[in-house]
């Protein structure tokens, strides 16, 4: 096994004698910041659950994820998105799950994701690979949480990193997202917690944290009609909200901002999923917003006869982005 977690205790769990398999429709999306023509080609996996993505050296792609009640795994493509290998990462009785992946400045890779245990506390963790996918080390961050997840992490310049991940009721019923600067050998320097439920993260150029997610609110006058709007929310290397961007659209639609990314112009592109507008249960939008969060455009992308849900986006030059989703009939 390839990066085993140090178990964080005996969680006695038993699991299923035969591993359920789990079909994810994972496709890449290739559109450009100008035109309306898109390029795109599209892959099947019959994996667990898919969670982020990233361009390797080779111009292939790096995806994290989980096969519930088992491991985390990582799988390498090549350019055209054909499975090279796949890794699996994790130890004998305990549920780990990868959500988070970045390739750091040595040529390796960091990995953020959560360990599940019998007691229903959950445990963030933070796994340091080099060129070769071979274990650098880990460190397991105590949350005394009953339920973490939506982590993502990315490296800074002086080498550490800045995560971010989702928080389950208690003992942090007031908060849905909480952020952690963590030196480069995975050493905890302060944390921030904030409203939102987070979806996914990605750090600017001056190292600010730009965190997608949504927000869960009313109808005014009927309060137990709840609906979630997508929120986009800035935080300085401090921990500090420099903003916080939510968006809606009309007759109440719930939308939700799964991941983005930074445009030339200092703005930001926003992906996500409305449910119930256009399509039988969610569509695809894409929305567009400068550099103090506000929207300029919205549009609907994909395949409107589907169920689609995004994932993750990720920058492949100056003016192409790649997004990797799930998809089915129904």
């Amino acid at each position: 096994m390839l990066g085993d977690i140090p178990s964080c205790g005996d969680t006695g769990r038993e699991k299923e004698n035969q591993m359920k398999k789990i079909i994810i429709f994972i496709f890449f999306f290739l559109f450009t910041t100008v035109g309306s023509q898109a390029q795109y080609w599209y892959k099947k996996y019959v994996i667990g659950n898919s969670y982020s993505d990233i361009e390797t050296y080779d111009k292939g792609f790096m995806i994290s994820g989980g096969i519930p009640l088992y491991n985390g795994i990582l799988y390498k493509t090549d350019v055209n998105g054909n499975l090279l290998w796949q890794r699996r990462i994790g130890t004998p009785g305990d549920s780990e799950t990868i959500e988070g992946i970045c390739g750091t400045s040595d040529g390796g890779l960091v990995a953020m994701g959560y360990v599940f245990r019998e007691d229903s506390i959950s445990d963030l963790f933070v796994l340091k690979l080099n060129a070769c996918g071979e274990k650098e080390w880990c460190k397991i961050y105590k949350t005394s949480c009953t339920g973490v997840g939506y982590t993502k992490i990315g490296q800074i310049k002086d080498g550490g990193y800045l995560c971010e991940f989702g928080l389950d009721d208690y003992p942090f019923s007031d908060y849905n997202c909480g952020v952690y600067r963590i030196d480069k050998s995975g050493n905890l320097l302060w944390q921030s917690y904030n409203l939102l439920t987070p979806e996914n993260m990605i750090i600017d150029k001056d190292e600010n944290i730009i965190v997608s997610g949504f927000v869960t609110l009313t109808l005014p006058g009927n309060p137990n009609y709840p609906f979630d709007n997508s929120d986009l929310l800035k935080i300085d290397t401090n921990g500090n909200v420099i903003w916080d961007s939510r968006y809606s659209i009309p007759l109440n639609i719930p939308c939700i901002g799964w991941a983005s990314q930074n445009t030339p112009d200092g703005g930001y592109f926003t992906i996500g999923s409305l449910e119930g507008l256009v399509g039988p249960v969610a569509d695809l939008f894409l929305i567009k917003s400068n550099r103090l969060g506000n929207v300029l455009w919205s549009k609907l992308i994909g395949d409107t006869t589907k169920v689609e849900y995004a994932m993750d986006m990720c920058k492949a030059n100056d003016s192409t982005y790649i997004m990797v989703g799930q998809q089915s009939d129904y």
